[in-house]
C-alpha cells in the first residue's frame, strides 16, 4: 500500500501574557497549585531588536544567522519562549532534530500553552520514527486547541505507523481521529486519503474507494490515484485498474 501524508506548520503566533495581579486569588487547592506552577514557568514576551531581526531572517531561510540573533535576544530576556521556538525552527530546518527538540523543551517549560511548539515537536518525532512520542505531542496540542483538524489527522497518521511498525496496542483510534478531522474540515483531502488507506488495510474495499474518490475530487494527486488503482485491482476489477494505470500515466507523466 502506497502511503502519502503531509504536514504543514503555520507561522509563529504572538504570545500575550496577562499581567499578574496583587489581589488574592480564591479557589481550591488544585487551582491554586496550577496557578503557582504557571507563574513559575511564565514566559516574558521579548520585543528586542535582536529577536525581531531573528524572525525576519528565519522567514528568509537564513537559519544560522537567525539562531545567533535569537541567542543574543535570550541574553537580554532569558524567559522568551518564542526565541527558543525560533531557534528550534531554525535547527529543524538545518536537519538538527535533537537540538530542535532541546529548544522546544525550553520553550514549553516557559510557556506550556505553546500550540505551535507541540506541533513542531510532533513533526520532528514523526521524522525520527518515534511515533509514540509524536502521539503524546499531538494529544497535548489537541488539549490546547480541540478545533484544529490537522492535529487529529496527524495523530491518526502517527497512530497508523505506531501500530504498523511498533505494535502499539494503546495507540489512539485512527478512524475516530480521522472522522473528527473531517467533521472539523470536510474538505481535508489528506484526511480522506488517510481514511481510504485505513479502510483498505481492513479490507473494506468499497469504503476505501469512496474515500479515495473524495480525496481525488478535492485534490487530485498521484498517490491518491495509485491507491485507488491498487484497490480496483485487489477487487478484481481489472479493467478499471488498467484504465486508471493509463490515466495516471497520461495525466501525471505525459501531460
Amino acid at each position: 500500500m502506497i502511503i502519502a501524508f503531509s504536514v504543514g506548520l503555520t507561522g509563529c503566533a504572538s504570545e500575550s501574557e496577562p499581567e499578574s495581579s496583587n489581589k488574592p486569588r480564591i479557589g481550591n487547592n488544585k487551582s491554586n497549585k496550577r496557578r503557582k506552577k504557571q507563574k513559575k514557568n511564565k514566559s516574558v514576551v521579548c520585543h528586542s531588536q535582536e529577536c525581531k531581526e531573528a524572525r525576519v531572517n528565519l522567514k528568509d531561510g537564513k537559519n544560522k544567522l537567525a539562531i545567533a540573533l535569537f541567542k543574543r535576544g535570550l541574553l537580554v530576556n532569558p524567559k522568551c519562549a518564542r526565541a527558543h521556538l525560533g531557534i528550534a525552527k531554525a535547527e529543524f530546518a538545518l536537519n538538527e532534530g535533537e537540538k530542535a527538540l532541546q529548544e522546544i523543551g525550553k520553550a514549553v517549560a516557559l510557556n506550556p500553552n505553546m500550540l505551535e511548539a507541540y506541533l513542531l515537536q510532533a513533526s520532528i518525532y514523526s521524522q525520527q520514527q518515534r511515533h509514540d512520542k509524536a502521539i503524546s505531542s499531538l494529544t497535548q496540542a489537541i488539549k490546547l486547541d480541540p478545533t484544529l483538524a490537522s492535529s487529529y489527522y496527524l495523530r491518526a497518521r502517527a497512530a497508523y505507523f505506531a501500530t504498523w511498525f511498533d505494535d502499539d496496542d494503546e495507540a489512539p483510534d485512527m478512524i475516530a481521529d480521522l472522522e473528527k478531522a473531517l467533521a472539523l474540515n470536510p474538505s481535508y483531502a489528506e484526511a480522506h486519503e488517510a481514511k481510504g488507506i485505513y479502510l483498505a488495510s481492513k479490507h473494506k474495499v468499497k469504503e476505501a474507494i469512496a474515500s479515495f474518490s473524495k480525496a481525488i475530487e478535492l485534490k487530485p494527486t498521484y498517490d491518491s490515484y495509485l491507491n485507488k488503482m491498487e484497490d480496483f485491482i485487489n477487487q478484481n476489477i481489472w479493467w478499471l485498474g488498467w484504465v486508471l494505470i493509463f490515466f495516471v500515466f497520461w495525466f501525471f507523466i505525459l501531460r
